[in-house]
């Protein structure tokens, strides 16, 4: 097997740390992990034990807190073997950590090393979140076809929207007197009254009563406001894919590289909105959060941060 092959071709030197890695298999195999999940983690283990040893470390108690600092450095640097010139992705990376905790608690257990060396829940890698700079954004809003396109943007970018939240908009809940959009159900079961610019009000104004009604076909009815082809309310996935084709349009390869989402739109206009020195608590009730905590985290401004003293 494969598998096998790849633990050959890295075998211990350390007496000591093969027991541990063959003790550590051994109680995967007795947790009866399915779908291979045991020996994933084996591998995640034994690839962590052969890098000790790589860095002269070859008793356990030599594996403390610094060194497990250096090894995610590792991760993080380590090129991906399937795909050259990439780093390992984050979702990897953090099933590594994800299985070296699980090793560490294994040894806790059985008296191996401290408690202190064992890392905190949090002990996972994040993925950096994306956001498009405003001539990106612009460029997205110059290559739209259609007014469909055009409102699918507003909407996301515009008003900030969670994709759950564009698929479960309907015609009632945009107030074009008011210039306001109104989310009835937003995570957790919240609602909020999105502000509308001018821009974005017109945008919605024009799909409402220019565009919509061509998608409506016979189904008077239907009271979503953003349509698919079909006539009915658009799905997630449908949104995302309209999403795409506007961005192949565009040409731009760095763009393009950027695998542009509804939800990284939604992390731009919070991006631009605090880069502009608008208020956070502003920003808070624009975007939905619960708690002002997840806007700043959500954000990485530095400067905010420091004002929060988070």
């Amino acid at each position: 097997m494969r598998y096998q092959k790849e633990c050959l071709s890295m075998l211990l030197v350390s007496a000591e740390l093969k027991m541990l890695y063959i003790d550590f298999a051994a109680y995967c195999k007795s947790k009866n992990y399915k779908s291979g999940k045991g020996k994933l983690y084996q591998k995640a283990v034994w690839e962590l034990l052969y890098w000790m040893e790589k860095n002269d470390c070859y008793e356990i108690s030599d594996l403390n807190s610094k060194v497990l600092d250096c090894y995610i450095d590792f991760l993080l640097t380590r090129p991906n073997k399937r795909h050259k010139n990439k780093s390992l992705s984050v979702n990897f990376i953090n099933h590594n950590l994800f299985a070296i905790r699980l090793f560490l608690k294994y040894l806790i257990a059985k008296k191996y090393i401290d408690k202190t060396v064992i890392p905190p829940k949090n002990f996972r890698v994040k993925s950096t979140r994306l956001s498009l700079s405003e001539e990106e954004i612009k460029l997205l809003f110059k290559n739209c076809l259609n007014d469909k396109e055009m409102a699918l943007l507003a909407l996301a970018y515009g008003c900030g929207l969670r994709r759950s939240e564009i698929v479960q908009l309907n015609v009632n809940d945009v107030n074009f007197k008011n210039k306001t959009l109104s989310v009835t159900k937003g995570k957790g079961n919240k609602a909020r009254d999105i502000p509308m610019n001018s821009k974005i009000a017109n945008i919605l104004h024009n799909y409402l009563f220019h565009y919509r009604y061509k998608l409506l076909k016979f189904n008077n009815n239907e009271n979503a406001f953003l349509l698919g082809s079909n006539g009915k309310r658009i799905s997630g996935d449908s949104a995302n894919k309209l999403l795409k084709t506007i961005v192949k349009r565009t040409n731009n390869y760095t763009l393009q590289k950027k695998q542009v989402s509804l939800h990284i739109l939604r992390h731009s206009i919070a991006t631009h909105l605090a880069d502009n020195n608008v208020d956070i608590e502003y920003i808070k009730h624009f975007m939905g959060h619960a708690f002002i905590n997840t806007t700043i985290v959500y954000l990485k401004n530095r400067k905010i941060k420091s004002k929060y003293k988070i």
